[in-house]
């Protein structure tokens, strides 16, 4: 379409007016799309149609009358000059004026383009004529719109075409042609760019009225995509084509691209099984090595244990003791070595179960009582009162940190106590961080070696290996667990003013978590005297007895604690139970006990003896001084509160019956192997193939009271526990024929298969067969894998 021209007032020869009577009704002029002005000679207003009152801005009674130039206003710089003007200059010769064009401005200064035609009129006695305004706004709009769009057609980049239903080429843009011009025609005479099928193409498309997409056309070195859109009007079809070009390059190299990924990712899988095939052969190598170094330094370790409990002479003892002493030393040195390999490795796992903490501390302090003990040092441990003991978390992995930090410390303190605590440092929702503290009175670190001291093979100086031994791994071991659960490690120290090593470790809540220490009903209110001369062990057992509400005194010797006693008697009091270390300066324990036992009124006050794991045959002595129970350091806070029950005569945790207090010819002593003998007598199943474990497995359960049976593996295992109903087996991990994973797997499958539900839960409220794997963590087995086979602990 051509744009339309302006075109400038013109003048033509004179034509015939037409008469009065042939004038169009006014009525008739309203439904006109034109603006229709009636003028007399001197060009005044007769009337106006609606289109032209639009124009002018006024109504059609406003117009009557008025003189044209006072209402039809034009744009200032018009060209084709003033409308009244012209039509009075034409007025003479009655020539008519067509096709003239000006802008218009109405009152509102609304602008509008028209063209404008004056036709004179012979009327008989005064000459008139008419004036018609064509509003060229739209048209205008719409030649704007045509010409835009034929500039992004002919700028476009891509090819556009226009064919009739014999795909004759009605229209190309410039990259059409471009096209045509580069690859030419088909045979078939189309342009070789376009579908093969392009006469079939555009004849659909007319006839259907509806799009087709996605014809191809690949060439050499160009794709395109066809798009041919309807032109119903005019009876056409439009072509748009997208380049595809590079996006079939592209898709050709994403598929090169994918295929070679696919080889590499072959090749990879491949390297990856081999790779784990290498590190199941390697893990499987390195258990089956922890194992067998482990099981040789168990078995030299727990007889030389076993041979010191026969009361060897001194020459023997100094021969004995050596070699237990290397054993632990070269246990403690492959222990560091492959803990160290794992995490170097990227094998460090934690695992998530629930635990007590409070057992978990006082095992630590249990592992090394005895050792403490020799080298003439107090160990104490508590759990303070605001800590939950109720939590799920990783007991091993904590167990291992505080084992250290213990063993550090009595190793390098010669005399004094060596204490450890767990703190409450944060209480969350759902979690807790606890910080746990291992105090010593040794020889203190200097600030220079204290930055260096958790980094791996680092320890005080070289003099430190040669004179106490150790690989300097523990601490850098037990900095990365520690990280590993949330928290972290550090040091406290004064070179001569001993040292406190600490860590923080995060752990989750149980959904009943009590506190460590709980006020006891039946406790509260009675009166405890403490009479011990470290300031540590009276610190912690009056920490415990408070917590329980008792009424607690210290005295740090036995001339304190009788004066104690009396002064309470002054008062008409006693207490109704003294807790009383063995050894003291002075009068130790067992002299207090005896004088007590003539004093008029300390021999009303039951006495419970602490004494050391080291001074055994003891508790006759004990029980012939006057003392009711004895128990040994460290003491156990469940321990500590059952005595203290027996003792005062509560019913109902240790036994069935009532504890006597009164002394009698030959009372019954309560230590710690009565207290566990009164909550079970069971029998006990060890399943171990090393003959040497086997038989130091089953001493050690003698010692602790209990009646054992040994199989060699785990079939026989199976066989024993459907003879017996054990209450415990002790399975070792690795066995020949069926090892203990597997063999607990067995176990539980039976019950789940043999029982009812109902059935099983009345058994388990008697018995429930406890499965512990010995070894487990440290030979690569997870407490994970331990428990998804049914174990109870590991």
């Amino acid at each position: 379409m051509k744009p339309i021209a302006k075109t400038r007032a013109k003048t033509s020869r004179p034509a015939r007016s037409p008469k009065p009577h042939s004038l169009i009704p006014p009525a008739m002029l309203d439904i006109l799309p034109i603006g229709v002005v009636l003028l007399d000679s001197k060009l005044r207003i007769l009337s106006v149609n609606v289109e032209a009152a639009r124009l002018l801005g006024h109504t059609t009674d406003f117009c009557s009358s008025k003189p044209l130039s006072d209402l039809l206003l034009q744009k200032p710089g018009t060209s084709g000059g003033n409308i009244a003007t012209s039509i009075h200059e034409s007025l003479p010769n009655h020539c008519p004026i067509q096709a003239a064009h000006t802008e218009l401005i109405s009152p509102m200064l609304e602008s509008h383009p028209v063209e404008w035609s004056y036709v004179p009129l012979d009327s008989g006695k005064e000459p008139g004529g008419v004036l018609t305004l064509r509003d060229l706004t739209r048209e205008r709009e719409l030649q704007q719109d045509y010409d835009r769009l034929a500039r992004v057609a002919e700028e476009s980049p891509s090819p556009i075409i226009e064919l009739d239903c014999d795909a004759n080429l009605v229209y190309a843009n410039p990259a059409m042609t471009r096209l045509i011009q580069r690859f030419g025609y088909s045979s078939g005479g189309f342009p070789a760019v376009c579908p093969v099928e392009l006469l079939r193409l555009a004849s659909r498309c007319i006839e259907s009225g509806q799009e087709i997409r996605g014809k191809e056309v690949s060439l050499v070195g160009a794709s395109f995509s066809w798009i041919f859109c309807p032109v119903p009007s005019q009876q056409l079809a439009r072509g748009y084509a997208v380049d595809m070009t590079d996006v079939k390059a592209a898709q050709a190299e994403l598929s090169r691209s994918a295929e070679d990924l696919r080889d590499s990712n072959r090749l990879l899988d491949q390297a990856l099984r081999e790779a784990q095939a290498a590190d199941r052969v390697k893990t499987s190598f390195l258990a089956t090595v922890s194992h067998e170094l482990r099981t040789p330094m168990n078995g030299v370790i727990g007889m030389t244990d076993l041979l010191m409990d026969t009361e060897p002479s001194e020459e023997q003892r100094s021969y004995i003791e050596p070699i237990r002493q290397c054993g632990e030393a070269l246990l403690s040195l492959i222990n560091d070595i492959l803990e160290y390999g794992k995490i170097e490795a990227g094998k460090l796992e934690l695992e998530s179960i629930d635990f007590n903490l409070r057992t978990t501390v006082e095992d630590v302090l249990g592992q090394f009582a005895e050792r403490a003990q020799t080298n003439g040092l107090e160990i104490t441990g508590l759990v303070h009162a605001a800590v939950p003991t109720s939590l799920r978390g990783d007991p091993g992995r904590l167990r291992q940190i505080l084992t250290n930090f213990v063993g550090n410390a009595i190793k390098f303190t010669k005399q004094g106590d060596v204490t450890v605590q767990a703190f409450l440092e944060k209480d969350l929702v759902d979690a807790v961080v606890v910080r746990f503290e291992v105090t010593d009175s040794g020889i203190g670190i200097s600030p220079e070696v204290q930055a260096r001291l958790f980094q791996p093979f680092t320890q005080a100086d070289s003099s430190t290996s040669r004179m106490y031994g150790g690989t300097g791994l523990g601490l850098a071991i037990s900095k990365q667990l520690a990280e590993q659960m949330g928290g972290s490690v550090g040091i406290a120290s004064q070179p001569g003013h001993g040292s406190t090593f600490w860590c923080t470790a995060r752990f989750i809540k149980q959904m009943a978590s009590p506190l460590a220490i709980v006020p006891s009903a039946e406790l509260r209110g009675r009166r405890v005297l403490i009479v011990d001369d470290n300031e540590s062990n009276r610190m912690i057992i009056h920490h415990l007895v408070t917590g329980w509400g008792m009424a607690g005194d210290q005295a740090q010797d036995a001339a304190s604690a009788i004066t104690m006693i009396e002064q309470q008697a002054e008062q008409g009091r006693s207490y109704d139970v003294a807790i009383v270390d063995m050894l003291m300066p002075g009068k130790d324990g067992l002299q207090l006990a005896k004088e007590l036992k003539i004093h008029p009124v300390g021999s009303l006050v039951p006495l419970v003896i602490l004494t050391s794991l080291i001074q055994r045959g003891h508790a006759e002595l004990a029980r012939q001084a006057g003392f009711v129970a004895y128990l040994t350091k460290p003491v156990r806070h469940d321990q500590l509160s059952e005595c203290l029950r027996a003792v005062l005569g509560i019913p109902g945790l240790v036994s069935d019956g009532t504890v006597t207090t009164v002394p009698t010819p030959a009372p019954a002593l309560i230590t710690r192997h009565t207290l566990a003998e009164a909550r079970s007598s069971a029998r006990i199943l060890v399943a171990e193939d090393n003959l040497i474990n086997q038989k130091l497995s089953v001493r050690m359960l003698e010692k602790l009271g209990y009646q054992s049976d040994v199989v060699g593996n785990g079939q026989e295992a199976l066989a024993a526990l459907a003879r017996v109903p054990y209450a415990l087996i002790l399975m070792d991990c690795q066995m020949p024929l069926l090892d203990g994973l597997d063999a607990t797997r067995l176990i539980r499958q039976r019950e789940a298969l043999s029982v009812k539900r109902e059935a099983q839960d009345e058994m388990r409220q008697g018995r429930e067969a406890l499965n512990v794997k010995r070894e487990a963590q440290e030979e690569g087995v997870g407490q994970r894998e331990a428990s998804e086979s049914g174990t109870n602990d590991a």
